[in-house]
């Protein structure tokens, strides 16, 4: 006897989710049949989760004119997530603008600092500064002693925010991939040997810190770390 799939829309994209991040088993297109099936009955959570699953390729074949109308159609229905996106994302979804060349100014060369005008568009830095305030926690702390275990350490003060992979904004998507091959790979120090005189500046290795500003300013720096 096979199992009856759920009819309920919210049951539909939690069963699918479950699928797709291999905790319930599927066969074949079964997970996207039920996000479907969900979009179907005009559902706004399963309009913006099938959203974030084109905009990945994830269960399906990855195509963004598809996100951005499966966002456009959860804000018809009046989902307040979608058309905050919208507001962000513009009324069409433009690819030059967001995988067209960036002009790259370097300021130094140690540590490295570039900037780039207008790298995100200001509207889209709002909405991603409005959605980190609200997941905003304290950063954890990988501890050797509890095997690799994260945890909560007076030692580190600072707070991050994320996003479950699957269920991200449309508007976080794009912007991690427009964010991606633009600052030049760092050349790592050799380490060194036993009695030599390299310096501690040069046996550090480095790290790219990226910071984007609510101005649409890009900013990169190498950091020494030791």
């Amino acid at each position: 006897m096979s199992m009856q799939s759920p009819s309920d829309p919210r049951t539909q994209v939690r069963q699918a989710h479950l699928m797709l991040t291999g905790k319930a088993s599927s066969f074949g297109d079964q997970a996207i049949k039920l996000v479907e099936a969900a979009c179907a009955q005009k559902s706004a959570e399963a309009l913006l989760y099938h959203a974030a699953l084109a905009a990945r390729g994830h269960g399906r074949p990855q195509n963004l004119d598809d996100a951005f109308r499966y966002v456009a159609e959860a804000a018809a229905l009046g989902d307040t997530r979608a058309k905050g996106q919208l507001m962000a994302l513009g009324n069409t979804f433009d690819r030059g603008a967001w995988f067209g060349p960036v002009q790259m100014q370097q300021h130094h060369a140690a540590p490295r600092v570039f900037t780039m005008e207008n790298f995100l568009p200001k509207p889209v830095c709002i909405w991603l500064i409005k959605q980190a305030r609200k997941n905003l926690q304290r950063a954890p702390v990988q501890l050797a002693a509890q095997a690799g275990a994260f945890a909560v350490e007076d030692s580190r003060s600072n707070t991050v925010a994320g996003s479950p992979y699957l269920r991200s904004g449309l508007c976080l998507i794009v912007s991690d991939y427009a964010n991606r091959p633009f600052i030049p790979p760092i050349r790592r120090a050799p380490r060194p040997t036993r009695g030599s005189s390299i310096s501690l500046t040069a046996a550090c290795s480095s790290a790219v810190r990226a910071v984007r500003s609510g101005s649409g300013l890009f900013e990169a720096a190498c950091n020494s770390i030791i």
